[in-house]
């Protein structure tokens, strides 16, 4: 299954959650991606979804993080 962020108003930023060990996506909830539910959050700047990321994965140390820009692309892992 191939899962896309879509398309974000300028500016905006989203925070992709995956397992580090695996790569496997993971919901907002933590919880393994099949399709139903968030495997991102949307943030309105990269500092705002960056501060995020890095608290996210300092108390989830299994998790890591992609920021992707408002186009989808890939800016940076954390974690």
């Amino acid at each position: 299954m191939k899962a896309t962020v879509p398309r974000l108003d300028s500016g905006k930023c989203a925070v992709v959650f995956a397992e580090k060990a695996t790569g496997i996506l993971l919901t907002t909830t933590g919880k393994p991606y099949i399709g139903d539910g968030e495997f991102y959050q949307v943030f309105n700047s990269e500092r705002d979804a960056e501060a995020f990321a890095q608290a996210y994965v300092e108390s989830n140390p299994k998790v890591e993080c992609s920021i992707r820009d408002c186009e989808g692309r890939h800016l940076r892992f954390i974690g």
